[in-house]
């Protein structure tokens, strides 16, 4: 999937367009806020509708915010899957913006903002899921030691999505998770925070990586 078919747009055959003069180099030289942030933007899918809706959470305790977002945060008060849409449409919108050109920017601020509500990490989106009584586990230390290994043994069973390699290799290893546990632990501190992108990665990482009594 390019990143056009990504973020849900067209390509414009005008931004390849070239010339004499200031206005074809203009064009020629764009850059985009899309261009900025590609893959880490949250998908258009059915899949990422919760996340969306997160996001237009976040909207809504924001202030100082442009007047299009606020629009939105006013508009769908209390409509959190309505507000989620809208706040997936303006990203859209806004991926094709100018970021910087020959003769403007860079704009760092609104990248800024686009950054903050296109793109939602794993650990949000985890975060949000979750009950209270649940959680992430802790990245360093044997805190959380007794829980990895309580989720270790749900990789010998494990037969629904694909398993990242690291952890594909500990079906091999079914009774060793008082020693293999911390391949797990080291595997989520560097999955967890990356950007939400497609929803095995979401699932893996709150099956493996969470106390989560609901699994």
């Amino acid at each position: 999937m390019n990143f056009a078919t990504k973020l849900g747009i067209g390509t414009t055959s005008g931004l390849g367009v070239t010339g004499a003069g200031v206005a074809g180099t203009h064009y020629s030289s764009i850059e985009t806020i899309g261009s900025q942030i590609k893959d880490s933007v949250l998908g258009t899918t059915d899949d990422f509708n919760e996340a969306w809706s997160d996001q237009f959470k976040k909207l809504s305790k924001e202030e100082g915010i442009p007047d299009s977002l606020k629009s939105i945060k006013d508009k769908h008060k209390d409509n959190n899957e309505n507000g989620g849409r809208a706040v997936k449409e303006w990203c859209q919108a806004t991926y094709e913006n100018t970021y910087k050109s020959k003769l403007s920017g860079p704009h760092e601020k609104e990248l800024a903002i686009a950054k903050k509500f296109c793109i939602l990490t794993l650990s949000e989106r985890i975060t949000n899921s979750l009950t209270q009584e649940d959680k992430i586990l802790s990245f360093d230390g044997e805190a959380d030691g007794s829980q990895y290994q309580t989720n270790y043994g749900k990789i010998a069973s494990h037969n629904d999505i694909p398993l990242p390699p690291e952890l594909a290799e500990l079906k091999k290893h079914s009774g060793d998770a008082s020693t293999k546990w911390k391949v797990i632990q080291s595997f989520c501190k560097q999955k967890v925070p990356t950007p939400f992108r497609n929803i095995n990665d979401f699932k893996i990482v709150r099956k493996y990586c969470t106390k989560n009594s609901s699994n």
